[in-house]
């Protein structure tokens, strides 16, 4: 992605209401081919392209991208992902999570995992694949609780010019390191995604104080972060993002920070 103020790059991934869900998809793509490289598969652009193409509406096509992207890999690797992109298809609009969920089931098809997958699949096994991949959001492991795959949320945050954004501590009075909350807990973090190229280093992390981290994600100048699991962000402590630069900080598209993950819902 060609470097822009940060301002447009917050109008552009911020809402798909107010940019159009294009816009949305493209961000989707980038995470997807961000998270297929991340779990060791081959063909990532295409399996990127065409998972976005069946979600524009060219399924044949995108069929057949997606079927030789899924002839690279092992029906492990292929549910591994499948598993993994869970946390981005949640945080996307129905329709779009839909198509991606059906997306899903097409990569999965060959994967042995019961005498029922041996038999031809139509149209509807690929649809009802589809609906049990979504019933999945439905409770997501974390302490019993239940969450409704509309329960996910994403935000993004550019540390290094937050309006709140501050020192990281008191030796960093030069400004070479800032910090910024992000969201107060409890929450639950379920992917983190930066996407490579920041001259600065970046860090998101949970913490009471901002001093103490439990837990942290670092992203390495110019390196890229993509990390899918539950990182909890306990009540009464918050998710901060930090980044630490050796010269200026850059106003850099990408030097963002984008998050995805949900509030817990105890009865």
């Amino acid at each position: 992605m060609v470097a822009t103020r940060v301002f447009t790059f917050v109008l552009f991934v911020a809402s798909c209401a107010s940019i159009g869900c294009g816009a949305a998809q493209a961000m989707a793509k980038s995470q997807l081919a961000g998270q297929c490289s991340s779990t060791g598969l081959q063909g990532c652009p295409a399996l990127a392209d065409g998972a976005m193409a069946y979600v524009s509406g060219d399924k044949a096509d995108a069929e057949e991208k997606l079927r030789k992207a899924a002839a690279q890999n092992s029906p492990a690797q292929l549910k591994k992902f499948a598993k993994t992109a869970e946390p981005i298809i949640g945080a996307l609009d129905a329709d779009t999570a839909r198509s991606l969920h059906e997306v899903m089931a097409i990569l999965t098809e060959g994967a042995p995992a019961g005498a029922a997958e041996s038999a031809p699949r139509t149209a509807k096994t690929v649809e009802k694949d589809a609906s049990r991949n979504a019933g999945a959001l439905k409770t997501n492991g974390f302490v019993g609780d239940a969450v409704d795959a509309h329960a996910f949320r994403t935000g993004m945050i550019v540390p290094a010019f937050e309006e709140r954004a501050s020192p990281c501590s008191s030796a960093d009075a030069d400004a070479r390191c800032r910090r910024a909350r992000a969201l107060e807990g409890p929450f639950v973090i379920t992917n983190v995604f930066a996407s490579g190229g920041c001259p600065d280093e970046l860090a998101i992390f949970a913490a009471s104080n901002a001093t103490h981290p439990k837990w942290m994600l670092l992203a390495p100048a110019k390196e890229h972060l993509n990390v899918a699991g539950h990182f909890v962000v306990e009540e009464g402590d918050f998710l901060y993002a930090s980044a630490r630069t050796t010269l200026d900080f850059n106003k850099d598209a990408r030097c963002a920070i984008v998050w995805s993950g949900y509030r817990p819902n105890n009865p």
